[in-house]
C-alpha cells in the first residue's frame, strides 16, 4: 500500500479543442477505477472542463481524480474568435499556463510521476523529463496521419514543398502509406504555410514522439453514416457495422477517407467542395441498393467483429490498458 506521499501521481495533459480533451477524460476515467492507488490530475481550459464535467456521472468525480483549470489566452469579454485564433492564442500560454496548474496540483497530489499528453503538446516531453517522470502520448486520430507526421521530413526531401504537380503522386516510399496520394495528406506537410505556428507544431510533435515510454491510439471501441471522416467519427462506423460516406475537410480527414474507400473498402468518398443532390442520391443508390454496398457492409463488419475481439478479455486494447495500468503502478510519486 502507498503512503500519502507515495502514491503515483499521474497529470493528464490536454489539448483542448474538438473531441480530444474528452478522448482524454475517457481514458482518465477508465484508468481511475484500474489503478485505484494512484491521484490523477486532469488539466485542461475552464471551457472544456466545464463541458465534460456536464457530461459526467451524477455522483461526480472520484477522489483520486481532480480537473485543474489552464489559461486559455482568450480575451475576457469579445466575439467568439475563428477556431484557429482560439488555437494560436492557447499555445502561446503554453507550457506556462500547464506548469502553474500543475504545481498547484503537486501540492496537492505530491510529485507527478507520470505525465500523460495528448500528442499534439509536444513541451510534455520536456515537462516530464524535468520531473523524472514517465511521458506517455495518447494519440487520437488515425494511425496513417501518426506515420505522416513522424515521417514529415522524409515526404518533404522526397516530394518537395508546394509543388502541385506531385499531388496525385502515390507515398509509397513511406510504409503504411502505400495507397495515400500526397494530397490525401495533412496540407501542412507540403502545401500552404509549412512554417504556420501548427505546422511547426505537428512537426515538432514528429520529431519528439519517438522519445516517448508509451503511445496510446485511442481506438474505441442506420443504413450509412455521412462523415467529414475525422478518425472518432471513423471508429464511430466501425463499431456500428455502418458503411461511410466521406467528405473530408481538412487535418488527417483526407487519410481517413483514403483508408476508408481504398484500404478498407467501406465506403464512398466525395471529392471536392459542395456535395450535390445527384452526387448524394447516386451514392446512397450504391451504398443501400448496389452489390458494392452490400460488399462494404460484409467488410466493415468484419472490422467490427475486429474492433470487439480488441475490447475482450485477452484482445489487445485491454492488453495494452493493463500495461499502461503496471506502467503508472511502478511510476511512484516522492
Amino acid at each position: 500500500m502507498f503512503s500519502p506521499r507515495s502514491r503515483p501521481h499521474v497529470a493528464f495533459l490536454t489539448f483542448p479543442f474538438g473531441s480530444h480533451a474528452s478522448c482524454l477524460f475517457t481514458l482518465a476515467r477508465a484508468l481511475v477505477a484500474a489503478v485505484p492507488f494512484a491521484d490523477f490530475s486532469f488539466f485542461n481550459t475552464a471551457r472544456s472542463n466545464s463541458g465534460l464535467l456536464r457530461s459526467s456521472t451524477p455522483s461526480g468525480l472520484p477522489s483520486n481524480l481532480r480537473t485543474y483549470d489552464v489559461a486559455d489566452g482568450l480575451p475576457e469579454e469579445g466575439p467568439l474568435l475563428p477556431l484557429p485564433e482560439e488555437v494560436r492564442l492557447f499555445l502561446e500560454m503554453t507550457p506556462g499556463n500547464f506548469l502553474e496548474a500543475m504545481a498547484a496540483a503537486e501540492g496537492e497530489f505530491g510529485k507527478v510521476s507520470c505525465v500523460i499528453a495528448d500528442a499534439i503538446l509536444p513541451f510534455a516531453s520536456d515537462v516530464a523529463a524535468e520531473k523524472s517522470a514517465s511521458w506517455v502520448v495518447v494519440w487520437v486520430c488515425g494511425t496513417t496521419s501518426l506515420a505522416a507526421h513522424i515521417y514529415t521530413d522524409q515526404l518533404r526531401q522526397k516530394v518537395g514543398v508546394n509543388d502541385q504537380g506531385r499531388a496525385n503522386d502515390l507515398v509509397d516510399f513511406i510504409p503504411g502509406l502505400e495507397s495515400v496520394l500526397v494530397r490525401d495528406l495533412p496540407e501542412e506537410i507540403f502545401f500552404g504555410d509549412t512554417k504556420s505556428s501548427t505546422a511547426t507544431l505537428l512537426h515538432r510533435m514528429g520529431q519528439e514522439l519517438p522519445r516517448a515510454n508509451c503511445v496510446v491510439l485511442a481506438h474505441f471501441a442506420v443504413g450509412t453514416y455521412f462523415t467529414h471522416c475525422g478518425w472518432n467519427s471513423v471508429l464511430e462506423a466501425i463499431a456500428g457495422g455502418v458503411p461511410l460516406l466521406c467528405r473530408p475537410i481538412f487535418a488527417d480527414n483526407h487519410l481517413n477517407a483514403r483508408a476508408v474507400s481504398h484500404d478498407w473498402k467501406i465506403g464512398l468518398v466525395f471529392e471536392g467542395g459542395v456535395v450535390e443532390k445527384k452526387e448524394m442520391v447516386n451514392a446512397l443508390n450504391v451504398i443501400l441498393k448496389g452489390d458494392a454496398g452490400k460488399k462494404m457492409r460484409e467488410n466493415v463488419n468484419k472490422l467490427k467483429t475486429m474492433a470487439l475481439q480488441a475490447v475482450m478479455p485477452g484482445g489487445s486494447t485491454v492488453h495494452n490498458f493493463d500495461v499502461l495500468g503496471k506502467m503508472i503502478h511502478g511510476s511512484q510519486g516522492s
